[in-house]
């Protein structure tokens, strides 16, 4: 094992250092890390569970064209957590060692196991990388030919995504790893997120230098039976209000809440719709006289891509 990962290692540094050859290719982020790989554009998102985003996967990606399926993870440090301690917890769960290395800059640390899926094991290498308070996982199920070629020259595309402002002074802002999106008025910027946050399957939180109204996103795969609307009343809890509201094609379930933050309470609303087999959320935290119109406007723009 500890040899595959050497041939690995030794396969991405090369791959860094020529030229990609031309092919039709796509980018994935790793969830909402800002961490972005390069893949074969026929890779696609397949289903996940929601015990799977229970433990913290965000996505799961696999080819036609290779046998060689790889799962994204992430989620916000624990008080003291650092990469290599996780890094270091999860190798040793294997029986397995971590190492360091950096590609394009990017400092990760891996380690390699065997992992069973169906009754069948599989050989499986895992790459660890943060980005501020985010600690984001890249899974490579190594089968078939050539898998260590495959997994290495992924690896190999590793940057770190600036985010894109539009020219009107506000920004786009895709919704985890769902295919929704929307348009804020002025720029949002991602703020720090907890543990205890990500356990609850919030996946961003962001907040304006020039507006009060704060937003955090939630995505969390469907359990058997739920929808947008049986999420939206279970939350709301006994005699509250639900409205249905379609915006832009979408049906979105919403409700008005009191919550508390730091000894404060503010008024909040939460939407609800679904993308696919997972639910995304939307919280506003209404600060501010205008709160409710800077809602109103946000959501506004939420659409499908």
């Amino acid at each position: 094992m500890k040899k595959i990962l050497a041939v690995i290692a030794a396969l991405v540094l090369a791959l860094c250092m020529t030229s990609a050859v031309a092919e039709e290719l796509q980018e994935i982020e790793l969830g909402t890390s800002g961490i972005v790989f390069t893949v074969p554009a026929d890779y696609v998102a397949g289903d996940i569970s929601a015990e799977d985003t229970d433990e913290n996967q965000v996505a799961y990606y696999w080819s036609e064209s290779t046998l060689v399926d790889f799962d994204l993870y992430q989620w916000a440090k624990a008080d003291g957590e650092t990469l290599e301690s996780a890094a270091a917890e999860e190798a040793a769960d294997f029986g397995a060692t971590a190492a360091m290395m950096e590609v394009n800059g990017v400092t990760m640390w891996y380690y390699d196991a065997v992992e069973e899926f169906e009754g069948v094991e599989y050989q499986t290498v895992t790459y660890m990388m943060e980005n501020g308070d985010i600690i984001a996982e890249i899974v490579f199920w190594l089968d078939g030919d050539n898998a260590i070629e495959t997994a290495a020259s992924i690896l190999a595309t590793v940057a770190v995504k600036e985010n894109a402002e539009i020219s009107d002074g506000g920004n786009e802002i895709v919704l985890g790893t769902s295919n929704l999106k929307i348009t804020t008025p002025v720029v949002y910027e991602k703020g720090e997120l907890t543990a205890e946050d990500t356990d609850e399957s919030q996946i961003g939180y962001y907040q304006s230098n020039q507006c009060l109204v704060d937003f955090d996103v939630y995505q969390w795969a469907k359990a058997e039976g739920e929808t947008a609307e049986s999420v939206a009343i279970e939350e709301a809890g006994e005699g509250a209000d639900v409205s249905e509201n379609i915006i832009n094609d979408l049906v979105v379930y919403g409700y008005y809440a009191t919550e508390e933050f730091e000894g404060k309470e503010y008024e909040t609303f939460t939407a609800i719709t679904e993308a696919g087999n997972d639910f995304v959320e939307i919280v506003f935290w209404l600060d501010g006289e205008d709160a409710a119109l800077v809602m109103t406007e946000i959501l506004g723009t939420l659409t499908a891509f």
